[in-house]
């Protein structure tokens, strides 16, 4: 998404290109294991009385099915590169304010799933049902 913002004030007048980028890059490494790599860019942020920082972040997935795809073990890092900086100021009269924050870690989590019954009509059952409304 992209947006072109101009912010005209009595005080200050600014004008700024501001855009998003997502990239999702998906591999297939065997039958049962995915890879995804991610990247997310936020570029300089206009608010109504300062702005945020552009902020690069860095994903990394993977997803192995086990027992014909009715177990999976997920595996997601995010901010891999440790790359999601954010700061900012706000100001007005008699007011300012600046924040910042960095991540020490990469955030990961771990996820188990197992679907129970995957809902496939045997080929008896969707013939049957054919027939009728």
């Amino acid at each position: 998404s992209i947006y072109d913002v101009n912010l005209e004030n009595t005080q200050t007048q600014r004008r700024r290109f501001e855009g998003n980028v997502n990239l999702n890059n998906y591999f297939i490494v065997s039958k049962s294991t995915k890879l995804q790599f991610t990247t997310r860019f936020n570029s300089l942020e206009s608010t109504a009385l300062g702005y945020n920082s552009a902020q690069i972040r860095f994903g990394l997935g993977i997803k192995q099915s086990f027992l014909d795809k009715a177990l999976n073990l997920s595996l997601n890092v995010r901010n891999l590169l440790n790359t999601a900086n954010n700061f900012g100021e706000d100001t007005a009269d008699n007011y300012y304010y600046y924040h910042s924050a960095k991540p020490v870690w990469p955030k990961i989590t771990i996820g188990l799933s197992y679907k129970i019954n995957n809902y496939r009509q045997t080929r008896r059952q969707n013939e049957s049902s054919q027939g009728q409304l």
